[in-house]
């Protein structure tokens, strides 16, 4: 059955020369039909020539290129870029950000499990994506779930927070999903962890590719304590939210390891800023794990990392961190999808 429906792909950009075309590319090599896709780069006054390579792009190819005035927050400009989109014609939108690549039957398998498994309140599809690491080097992340399926809103909300924190995907929208107003919140500045996609899958039923189909860059974030703060405002949220569906004996079971999480996630980011020298910024993360989670402090990472921060002793990241990575099974309810969807299939694009 044939669709008329058309993808946008919005490249938000700032002085990211070196990482836009490859990024360009696995767009322009996509199997999806050319004339139903759409690049969209909104520009955030890059100083770097970023903005002139856009220009010869556009040029060129089927690419439409925006400039702010002058450099703003990443979530005005997504917000600014969404106000634009809004008085487009499309169906469906994924945000791509620079240096990430989409594997080329992304947007296919994207947009035709939307079409089979998109009814009701599924707007939302979250796909698995192999990560990109400080080196170039791509490697393959655990799925979080061992099938691919749909997950209902209100009943599996606390799977976001359970599982895969700091993990990785590539979303892909229908255009009602991504207009909301949720898009000027601060956790779309990183599309791609999940874990910040729990307040949209509370609102909207989402589909699972367990399949990767891109390649995306561990995200670095220059306020490592900000971020703790804003996971940990995500984990209130839900917790006060009045539309709650779980009686509070149920919920209640459900608090421990949801701050354990979040508390273990916190010694990842001691060790990274112990590795930038940011001792005090350590320190100050040390705290906020205890706090969120007071027996983390009878663990050995955590009086390792404070020993650390007390004699000013380095820390050999590759030997402390990540935290063990399992893939589940998907949560009672969800609705899984047919084998076709869960086939590793693996998609390269050719040398450049």
């Amino acid at each position: 059955m044939s669709h008329n429906y058309d993808v946008m792909v919005l490249l938000p950009t700032h002085n990211c020369l070196d990482l836009i075309d490859r990024s360009i590319g696995s767009v322009f090599e996509q199997s999806f039909p050319a004339e139903r896709l759409r690049l969209v780069a909104f520009d955030n006054a890059s100083t770097d020539g970023t903005y002139e390579r856009l220009v010869e792009y556009a040029r060129d190819t089927e690419i439409s290129v925006q400039r702010m005035r002058k450099k703003v927050f990443q979530t005005r400009l997504l917000h600014a870029a969404f106000n634009l989109l809004d008085h487009l014609d499309f169906r469906y939108i994924t945000v791509l950000r620079p240096g990430d690549v989409l594997h080329r039957d992304f947007i296919q398998s994207c947009a035709e499990a939307m079409d089979r498994h998109g009814s009701g309140g599924r707007k939302m599809l979250l796909c698995e994506a192999n990560v990109i690491g400080p080196n170039g080097v791509v490697s393959p992340r655990t799925p979080v779930y061992s099938r691919s399926c749909t997950l209902l809103r209100t009943e599996h909300y606390t799977q976001f927070f359970l599982n895969g924190s700091g993990h990785k995907i590539q979303p892909f929208y229908c255009k009602r999903a991504a207009m909301t107003p949720l898009s000027i919140l601060a956790i779309i500045e990183d599309h791609t962890d999940w874990f910040k996609h729990a307040i949209l899958s509370f609102q909207l039923e989402c589909i699972y590719l367990k399949s990767p189909l891109a390649d995306i860059r561990t995200s670095e974030y220059p306020d490592l304590l900000r971020d703790l703060m804003v996971r940990f405002y995500l984990v209130k949220r839900m917790e006060l939210n009045e539309q709650m569906a779980f009686d509070n004996r149920e919920y209640r079971c459900l608090d421990e390891p949801i701050y354990r999480n979040l508390s273990f996630f916190a010694l990842q980011y001691a060790i990274k800023a112990i590795g930038r020298k940011q001792l005090k910024t350590a320190a100050k993360i040390l705290l906020f794990a205890e706090m969120v989670f007071e027996p983390i402090t009878s663990t050995a990472l955590y009086s390792t990392l404070k020993s650390s921060i007390e004699s000013g002793r380095p820390l050999d990241e590759e030997q402390l961190a990540g935290m063990e990575e399992t893939s589940v099974s998907p949560p009672e309810g969800a609705t899984l999808l047919p084998e076709y969807w869960n086939e590793e299939r693996t998609f390269s694009l050719a040398p450049r």
